[in-house]
């Protein structure tokens, strides 16, 4: 059985499932590189299929990182030791052309100096590809791009990083989907490092947000410490144990052994397009119960990886990497919380030779 510590959420879920029941209640700025291919736009399709209400239960975090001393802890519920092989209807295929994509800056050539300089902890953009206190450089975590693709009834992801996962690898691979666009994520896919080039559920887990706290008071804007949220408190999908046992994949892509893609069924989270998504590498916090990151750690607390900060090195929240966000399926506006920055409208400028508007498929690098 893989590591299964994302499977679990925290005490404080289970706890206000239980009232629930009883009383019948429902750092540091740099700048970030970052190149978008324009969307065409799409029809939001397919129809929103029923999900499974999974028991809540407690997540406990990895052992080496050190939680605020306020923040609810338990001991992590034991899982069945043995359950029923998942069998699958249907596989996903290969993602085609990507519709949109974000990059994201790469800290290979910081890694001798132990540093990084694309970290925003305030804004949520993390840079932290490396381990705590030594600062050793994990480039399997190194998001440098993440593309986005719509095959019927697939979504597709595909994640860069600048390395292979290393035999053992605990880290994790996920797509976070705000649906509303308000800047709280309401979706988490995630799977482990996948062992080969073929699609697996194993070790995929899907998560959701049921009252819309992840974000704190101020979506993607640090509200530390913030430790009585409880963050992606539903467990939806587990492993290929849901009412549909397709509903979300993970493999190696088979172009390159650094590249990590992920599949999820449209019918999981409704729809096709029409929401923001961002993309995560983790293999530090490791607490989906915890989202944000940084509303639960301050930065003092989380450490910086800026080597001219009185916060370096980093603690709490090291080996973890994030992306910006785009539309899937729309051009944000500038104002959706946490979105990439968007291409300016051209102003027009009269002259004997018209200028070429660009069209929706061509990529603007900022």
């Amino acid at each position: 059985m893989r590591d299964l510590r994302w499977s679990v959420l925290t005490l404080v879920a289970a706890v206000l499932a239980v009232a629930a029941l009883g009383c019948n209640l429902t750092g540091e700025s740099a700048p970030i590189e970052i190149a978008v291919a324009l969307t065409q736009t799409m029809s939001a399709v397919g129809t929103q299929a029923g999900q499974v209400q999974a028991p809540a239960a407690t997540v406990a975090p990895p052992a080496d990182t050190v939680p605020p001393a306020d923040a609810a802890t338990a001991t992590p519920e034991p899982s069945p030791t043995t359950r029923p092989p998942v069998v699958h209807a249907v596989l996903p295929g290969n993602p085609g052309g990507a519709t949109n994509f974000v990059s994201d800056r790469s800290s290979k050539t910081l890694a001798n100096d132990r540093r990084a300089i694309g970290d925003d902890y305030t804004r949520n953009w993390l840079e932290r590809p490396f381990s705590a206190d030594a600062m050793e450089y994990q480039a399997h975590l190194d998001l440098t791009r993440v593309e986005y693709a719509v095959g019927a009834p697939w979504i597709y992801f595909t994640l860069f990083v600048e390395g292979l996962p290393p035999d053992g690898s605990q880290a994790i691979y996920a797509i976070e989907i705000d649906m509303d666009r308000d800047g709280r994520g309401d979706w988490l896919v995630a799977g482990e490092a996948p062992p080969d080039t073929n699609w697996t559920s194993e070790g995929v887990r899907a998560y959701r947000d049921t009252n819309n706290d992840v974000g704190a008071t101020r979506p993607m804007l640090t509200d530390a410490p913030f430790t009585t949220g409880t963050g992606y408190d539903e467990l939806v999908f587990d492993e290929g144990y849901a009412p549909d046992p397709d509903a979300a994949f993970v493999r190696r892509a088979p172009s390159g052994a650094s590249e990590i893609e992920i599949a999820i069924k449209n019918s999981l989270i409704g729809q096709y397009g029409d929401f923001l998504w961002g993309a995560w590498t983790d293999e530090g916090v490791q607490n989906p119960a915890w989202a944000d990151y940084h509303d639960r750690y301050t930065l003092a607390e989380a450490g910086s990886p800026a080597n001219d900060s009185s916060n370096y090195p980093l603690k709490a929240v090291s080996k973890v990497d994030s992306t910006c966000r785009w539309g899937a399926g729309f051009i944000p506006d500038a104002d959706d919380p946490g979105v990439c920055p968007v291409p300016p409208t051209p102003t027009p400028v009269p002259s004997k030779t018209q200028t070429r508007t660009p069209t929706a498929t061509e990529i603007i690098i900022y």
